[in-house]
């Protein structure tokens, strides 16, 4: 990510511009539902944007107790 930010994007016949990376990243558990991984990791996506982009958020479940 901060490689990333480094670098200069410049689109076809365009001003150049500065692109930055969010990411949400979730913890798979044995049995979970793939729905609610993508839902855990799109959670820490955007806390990550709502924090000031620009950076990593990792979100960790607790198994649930059967």
């Amino acid at each position: 990510r901060a490689s990333f930010e480094q670098e200069l994007f410049i689109p076809r016949m365009g001003e150049p511009v500065h692109v930055t990376v969010s990411i949400g990243v979730a913890e798979y558990i044995v049995g979970q539902k793939p729905s609610e991984l993508v839902r855990t990791a799109d959670k820490a996506l955007y806390q990550a944007k709502a924090q000031g982009k620009n950076q990593v958020v990792c979100n960790r479940q607790e198994p649930s107790v059967a």
